[in-house]
């Protein structure tokens, strides 16, 4: 029993002094796994001469004190990702001197099948040697473009012994100086309390200064009150009221125009026999008395229709080309009641000198020194005068065109405006849709009433600019609300114009790459 016993506890000590010594040789083998290096030749590219050169070199990049890799495989891509499959295989193989160390240096070729001498490259350097190391952005640039040259020629083995000496090379000189610039940008814009941080934010506040000066004195009335209904308060006409309610004249008070031509009779709206999801206008009586701005866009319909006095949808858009002429009658005519002010031009004018000069200097200024000393900081002050100009430039887009007598005028239509966006979520029947179409248009509010029109079509209602002509044919009024989107949606276009994981071998590094 006792001899059983002696052999056993010799047993297990021979054993435990055999995974004491394989211990350190695992971790030996584990540690030479983590700093993979060498030459993969996948593609059999290389004689043995070639070979010897190039493990040549990247012994050199070791020597530096960089882990490099050189792989190539057969692969035809046309997506310029060699410098993503670069960093790829740094994570996944551990290209680095040990872990944690991210210090690797990888050149991953593609190369076509069926042409050997043609593909893509990346060459990649890890955090340690990219991140204010001894190869950033302008140093792998250089690399690559001294290897294309090479590689153009079909010298692949001589670009790639180019690009690892070059590596060694700056690896051994070690970071670039910074240039006169850098230098003095650091000198005046280091930190969030650097001279030039302190100049924007003093020009910065010059400009609010001169801003709120310019904006204090816009137009502006008083005691004004905005009575909510869902009934016109005048028969003022809608492209006016459009215009006072927006503040400006646009493409949507022609509109307007239109469809109360439409409605008066002077047009038809029709569905367009060769296209039905489509509209088209047929020229009518022009018997009634028009006003100047209607006139002069009936005029443009007429010079664009066909001999059988028809529009098709792209004609009618074409006649949007000439619609500024019939916005500025309408603009003359709000100036000559005295509701616009023709002098706005003149008192916009400082806001967007201030604020555009602004806006670009301060864009400048924070860009430039943020990126170059690589400090948020750095670009603080010129980030505040650029939201100051940008401040400047959209008070300047909404300074009131309309006097003060306008803005009272307006703030009743205001109301309507408001009564109307509230009963576009109500039933159909809660307003009387013929005399608010026009509105709704002109006020920019047809989105809003899509579903309302679709229930009121259902209900069987008929709109007064398809029913108002005895020529209108009645294939119209079932799908009058598909025709107004189709139209009002073209003449909308035809105005607008129209890598690794986290904190592995590859993480923070960077890369430069191209086709040969």
């Amino acid at each position: 029993m006792r001899r059983r016993t002696a052999r056993f506890c010799q047993i297990l000590l021979l054993l435990l002094i055999a995974t004491t010594l394989a211990m350190p040789l695992s971790a030996m083998a584990a540690a030479e796994d983590s700093n993979v290096s060498g030459l993969f030749d996948e593609a059999e590219k290389f004689d043995q001469q070639e070979r010897e050169s190039i493990e040549n070199a990247i012994g050199e990049v070791e020597e530096a004190g960089a882990p490099a890799v050189v792989y190539l495989q057969l692969l035809a891509t046309d997506d310029d990702r060699a410098v993503e499959y670069a960093q790829d295989l740094m994570e996944e193989w551990e290209v680095e001197s040990s872990p944690g160390a991210r210090d690797g240096v990888v050149i991953f070729f593609n190369l076509d099948p069926e042409d050997t001498d043609r593909g893509e490259f990346g060459v990649v350097a890890g955090e340690a040697h990219f991140d204010d190391g001894a190869l950033p952005q302008s140093r792998l640039n250089r690399i690559r473009d001294e290897m294309i040259n090479l590689l153009a020629d079909d010298r692949m083995a001589e670009a790639i012994v180019l690009g690892l000496e070059m590596t060694a090379d700056y690896l051994e000189s070690g970071p670039p100086e910074p240039t006169r610039f850098e230098v003095f940008l650091e000198r005046i814009a280091s930190g969030p309390f650097s001279l030039l941080n302190g100049l924007m934010v003093g020009i910065a506040a010059i400009v609010a200064f001169l801003g709120a000066r310019t904006w204090r004195d816009r137009p502006q009335a008083t005691n004004v009150i905005e009575p909510v209904q869902t009934t016109p308060p005048s028969d003022l006409h809608p492209s006016i009221a459009g215009a006072l309610v927006r503040g400006n004249v646009d493409y949507l008070q022609v509109e307007a125009l239109l469809l109360d031509l439409a409605q008066n009779g002077a047009i038809a709206l029709e569905p367009d026999p060769d296209d039905k999801e489509k509209t088209q206008i047929r020229i009518l009586s022009q018997r009634r008395t028009f006003s100047e701005a209607e006139l002069a866009l009936l005029t443009m319909l007429v010079e664009e229709a066909d001999e059988d006095q028809l529009l098709n949808q792209e004609a009618v858009v074409r006649t949007q080309q000439r619609w500024p002429e019939v916005q500025k009658i309408i603009q003359d005519d709000l100036e000559a009641r005295g509701w616009f002010d023709p002098e706005v031009g003149r008192k916009r004018r400082p806001l967007w000198l201030i604020g555009t000069p602004a806006l670009f200097i301060g864009g400048l200024t924070a860009i430039i020194p943020a990126t170059t000393l690589e400090d948020l900081w750095a670009g603080l002050g010129g980030a505040l005068l650029a939201l100051t100009g940008f401040t400047l430039v959209l008070m300047a887009m909404s300074y009131p065109r309309t006097t003060i007598e306008g803005q009272r005028l307006a703030a009743a239509w205001r109301g309507y405006n408001t009564g109307l966006k509230r009963a576009s979520k109500d039933q159909y029947g809660s307003i009387e849709l013929d005399d608010a179409f026009p509105y709704i248009v002109s006020m920019g509010l047809l989105s809003d009433f899509e579903n309302h029109f679709k229930e009121a079509n259902t209900a069987g209602y008929v709109p007064r600019w398809v029913r108002s002509n005895d020529y209108q044919n009645q294939k119209l009024a079932p799908y009058w609300h598909i025709h107004l989107f189709s139209m009002h949606n073209a003449m909308h276009t035809a105005s607008s114009g129209g890598s690794g994981g986290a904190g592995g071998a590859a993480s923070g590094s960077g890369g430069a790459g191209g086709r040969f």
